[in-house]
This record gives structure tokens, sequence and C-alpha cells, in this order.
């Protein structure tokens, strides 16, 4: 998706974060790619990003990832 942009959704609250250990935490974030030119996330591009993160000599870092696709209920 060249040119565009991963960013929170439209009215996403703040990522909620949960420690597993002082030094191992699971983030989720509402969010989305958005298009290049495209100034507001598309209802059908929302998603949650759910990442483990770990805090290393060099900071803290992305561990692992995964996007996945919100839907509406039943479908």
């Amino acid at each position: 998706m060249r040119n565009s942009r991963l960013g929170g959704a439209n009215s996403s609250p703040p990522a909620e974060v949960r420690f597993l250990r002082p030094d191992v935490a699971v983030a989720l974030v509402a969010g989305g790619v958005r298009p290049e030119g495209a100034t507001d996330l598309a209802p059908e591009r929302e998603s949650v990003v759910s990442l483990v993160l770990a805090d290393t000599a060099e900071g803290w870092r992305i561990a692992a990832f995964q996007n996945t696709r919100v839907q509406e209920r039943g479908r």
C-alpha cells in the first residue's frame, strides 16, 4: 500500500496496555490504513492492532503484532 498511512481510528480510544511482566506488555490499539490522500479512515478499513512489546537494552521494541479487521457481529 505505497504512500498509505497507518493511524488511529477516527474516534478511537487510547491504547489499552497490559503488562504481563515488568519487561513485557501487550497493547491493543484501534486504527487502520489510510490510502494516500485520505483524511479519514473508511469504516471498512477499521482494525484492531495487537502488539507484544519487549523492554530491551535498546528500549521498548515491538516483538510481534497482528492486525485484525473490525467486522459487524454475525458476519
